[in-house]
């Protein structure tokens, strides 16, 4: 696996062999950089030795405190010897995972990680850079959602899905609030799609319904959302170089919420070392 992160990414990193994803990951940080570890099964006591308790996944906050208060502990170690009598007393509904933790058992399995679930792009606008006016206002919506325009193709090459919804942030003086729109943007959606869906839900947030007066925006935001599915579609590759082609007619159904608005690796595959 290392050897892979090497070829395929030009880094190299440490690694750890354990019986658990939690032990792999404690003794990964070991031996740095560049090295690889194994963690024996009669090598847990020694890992968890000095291991404070912040370090275990769960107690780095209220539920660690509390341990520390009632038990009068502050390593792994020291929560290890612990009888369980006196676990199960002080904390009857936590105690199997306390043990668990000590005891070199606890086994989270391992998860890939998921796909954003939006795509936002934001900027702020202070003092005499407050946006005054709904022209200046729809030039940054338009740079907003080039932005997202690039990065919604990119990722649509990568996971074949596309979004569905866009939203828009405003802040300033005349409140915060948030509206969306469905816009389903498919495997070849346009720029002008986007800032023509952005703009139609900023015109809604516009106080008064007039773009004369002074609005005083501080804050702007947009976000993609929504994705669905488009393993069977295929995008255009001259979509990622230039807009091409007529524009699709675009149907949403805008509706608008108040809201706030939107404000180890080290080196290579090279030794291994062993805890005992």
């Amino acid at each position: 696996m290392r050897a892979a992160v090497r070829s395929e990414l030009g880094f190299s990193c440490s690694g750890a062999v354990a019986q658990t994803k939690l032990l792999a990951k404690l003794g990964c940080g070991l031996h740095k950089p560049n090295q690889q570890t194994i963690v024996l099964p009669e090598a847990v006591s020694a890992l968890f030795q000095d291991l404070p308790l912040d370090r275990l996944p769960g107690l780095g906050g209220e539920l660690g405190a509390q341990v520390k208060e009632a038990l009068g502990v502050v390593t792994a170690s020291e929560l290890a010897s612990v009888p369980l009598d006196v676990l199960e007393g002080a904390f009857p509904k936590r105690a199997a995972f306390l043990r668990a933790l000590t005891d070199g058992s606890y086994n989270e399995p391992v998860q890939d990680r998921e796909l954003n679930k939006s795509l936002s792009s934001g900027k702020t606008f202070t003092g005499r850079n407050k946006l005054n006016t709904a022209d200046t206002c729809e030039y940054w919506l338009r740079e907003l959602a080039s932005e997202l325009h690039q990065r919604y193709l990119e990722d649509f090459a990568k996971h074949r899905r596309a979004p569905t919804k866009v939203s828009v942030y405003v802040g300033g003086g005349h409140g915060n609030a948030s509206r969306q729109a469905t816009c389903d943007l498919g495997s070849s959606g346009s720029l002008d799609q986007i800032v023509q869906v952005a703009w139609a839900c900023f015109r809604r947030w516009l106080p008064g319904g007039t773009q004369s007066r002074t609005l005083g925006v501080t804050s702007l935001g947009m976000s993609l959302s929504g994705f669905r599915s488009c393993s069977k579609e295929g995008a255009p590759i001259k979509q990622f170089f230039s807009e091409a082609g007529p524009q699709r007619q675009v149907q949403c159904q805008l509706a608008g919420t108040e809201a706030s608005a939107v404000a180890g690796c080290d080196a290579g595959t090279t030794s291994a070392d062993r805890v005992t």
